[in-house]
């Protein structure tokens, strides 16, 4: 949990593609349909694409022809963040493009600068 800095955590199921490995810290969002989460990926279509929690501990699924389901997940659903330490599934999506989406869901991705204050 190095994003993480303060928060009010709730449970919830998710989805993990096959072969997949969703690290700590990561961005995830709801899809509609099922509510279950899985990685925010700006290009997805199922309300994913609405960046809304972020995974406080690694999640990897080993087999390679089907997702998993991870229920009772402990996820962030409001607090503070640094910004800086979140990740995105997606390569080409970039934290700085959410932050007011993050804000709008109950979560501030602050920009965070290592040694001030020591």
């Amino acid at each position: 949990m190095e994003a993480i800095i303060r928060g009010t955590f709730i449970e919830k199921t998710v989805t993990v593609e096959a072969s997949t490995v969703l690290k700590e810290d990561t961005v995830l969002g709801e899809v509609t349909a099922t509510q279950n989460l899985r990685a925010y990926k700006s290009d997805a279509n199922d309300g994913s694409e609405e960046p809304c929690y972020i995974l406080p501990c690694e999640l990897k699924n080993d087999d390679a022809d089907s997702a998993k389901e991870f229920k009772n997940v402990r996820v962030l659903a409001y607090g503070d963040v640094d910004a800086g330490k979140l990740k995105l599934a997606k390569s080409d999506d970039a934290v700085a493009a959410i932050t007011t989406k993050l804000k709008n869901n109950g979560i501030l991705a602050l920009n965070i600068q290592d040694g001030i204050g020591v």
